[in-house]
């Protein structure tokens, strides 16, 4: 489970430093890709598996479905950690990010996103001001997605 935020350090040639608590969650390999909203995924190959399975559930006739696959795979690419615990990541990722001063690495549970820590910052006041509408939400999805429609009590 990847928790918390962390400053990125960068090399000076595309290289960022992944801190020394996440490096034993993502073991040997892991997946890098475009995220949403601006940022990177590094997913472990295992929950990438998942994910990928779940993507597999979407009609292919959907075009919205195509799309988000070739957003997703076309940049993607499996990656190992180098011996000092650095990530290179390519220019088409760095740029589409906008990576190019401080870079924040945030865990959430099944993968971490990389962020601009100026994006990041503009985000974050936005989701915690309708945290309370946003949980309300998601809760009725999560309720009308069971068996039973939420209805047990």
């Amino acid at each position: 489970m990847f928790l918390g935020t962390y400053e990125g350090q960068w090399d000076g040639e595309g290289h960022l430093k992944v801190p020394q608590e996440l490096r034993p969650q993502l073991a040997l390999e892991f997946v890098l890709t475009r995220g949403l909203g601006g940022c990177l995924w590094i997913y472990p190959l295992s929950q990438w598996r998942s994910l990928v399975e779940e993507l597999h559930r979407l009609p292919f006739s959907r075009a919205d479905a195509r799309a988000l696959g070739r957003f997703l795979f076309a940049e993607a690419q499996e990656c190992q950690l180098s011996e000092n615990g650095y990530l290179f990541i390519p220019e088409s990722l760095r740029r589409y990010a906008r990576l190019d001063g401080e870079t924040l690495i945030v865990g959430l549970d099944s993968h971490l996103e990389i962020w601009d820590a100026r994006l990041w910052r503009d985000l974050i006041p936005g989701i915690e001001e309708e945290a309370i509408s946003i949980g309300e939400r998601v809760s009725e999805q999560l309720l009308l997605s069971q068996p039973d429609g939420g209805r047990k009590r």
